[in-house]
């Protein structure tokens, strides 16, 4: 420290290469820059992830990661990383976030199962079929289906089944006997239950909640980034590595 006639002047030595120490400070910006970037995307996935698994939706645990992924860019080679969040199903995320309205092609209506007689609550292949094929294959599970419109109220489809005494609330075709009988009089082991429901259209409830979530991302990110770079940043000058 050396005083004058202007003041106090300090003078500082530099030890060391100074080109290193700037090469390792730009290192340790870009690796800070780059972690904290990665970390929050994994934080917005995690929670995009979490409201598909908590919606409700069938196979939401197997849906939510081909739901949401994340990919990073420039991590620890430059100063303005980046991270891209996308989804392998966008209809599907955008159906229920948004409750989108589904119609039938061509104005014939909505073949809808019923829940409560499809085993596990679905009827599983449905998607991608033919409305011949699902038809066909109701018929095989319930046997002869009967199309009964009701006037001011939905269209059902339903059909005449067994109720299994073993396992109730499910139910399987009867054979030819037992229609007979039932239809004679002599038999009263069966039941008659709706198949299908065929509406005009559908509205997908609004069981995801990615919109909202996005929009929090959006207005906390900032302060976010800031945060996990001042933890990265110290990660890295505590672990700091020599150039070559």
């Amino acid at each position: 420290m050396v005083r004058s006639d202007t003041g106090i002047q300090l003078r500082a030595a530099l030890l060391g290469d100074f080109d290193k120490e700037v090469r390792q400070g730009r290192r340790n910006v870009e690796v800070a820059i780059g972690g904290a970037m990665e970390e929050l995307a994994t934080e917005v996935v995690g929670k995009l992830r979490q409201d598909v698994a908590a919606s409700g939706i069938r196979n939401a645990e197997r849906l939510k990661t081909a739901a949401w992924r994340q990919r990073t860019y420039g991590k620890g080679v430059s100063l303005s990383p980046a991270a891209q969040i996308s989804s392998k199903v966008p209809v599907i995320i955008q159906a229920f976030e948004n409750g989108q309205t589904i119609r039938a092609k061509g104005g014939s209506g909505l073949l809808i199962p019923n829940p409560d007689v499809w085993p596990g609550g679905r009827m599983r292949g449905r998607r991608g079929m033919k409305l011949t094929d699902v038809w066909a294959v109701a018929t095989a599970r319930f046997g002869q289906l009967q199309v009964v419109k009701r006037p001011g109220k939905t269209t059902i489809v339903i059909a005449q089944v067994r109720e299994s005494s073993a396992n109730p609330g499910s139910f399987r075709k009867a054979s030819a006997t037992a229609q007979r009988k039932a239809v004679a009089g002599s038999y009263a082991g069966l039941a008659t239950v709706i198949v299908f429901v065929i509406a005009k259209e559908a509205k997908q409830p609004r069981l995801l909640r990615g919109n909202v979530i996005r929009a929090r991302v959006r207005r906390d990110a900032p302060n976010r980034l800031d945060q996990l770079f001042i933890k990265h940043f110290a990660a890295a000058g505590e672990g700091r590595r020599q150039i070559t």
